[in-house]
């Protein structure tokens, strides 16, 4: 993205199944991994050129997220600060 764009809220990239609520919540299942995306990043990323942000762990959500929010399981959205030739998976 470029110097001022806004950006987007969270969203996720592919989810091929949506677990119901309760299942998730039991925390008995784990959803495998069926798709892996990486950036490589061609120039450092800071604040002020709009970082991708991560939510750690939401990868295991088994649901998209929901309007407005902004953290899962306790843990926040953090952005991604890296330099030239990182990697983010």
């Amino acid at each position: 993205s470029h110097p001022g764009y806004p950006g987007m809220a969270l969203h996720l990239d592919h989810l091929p199944l949506q677990l119901p609520a309760w299942i998730s919540e039991r925390g008995a299942f784990t959803q495998p991994m069926q798709i892996l995306t990486a950036q490589v990043y061609l120039s450092d990323i800071d604040h002020s050129i709009g970082p991708t942000w991560i939510v750690p762990g939401s990868h295991r959500a088994a649901r998209p997220p929901q309007a407005g929010e902004v953290q899962w399981q306790g843990r926040e959205a953090l952005p991604v600060l890296c330099k030239a030739g990182d990697a983010l998976l």
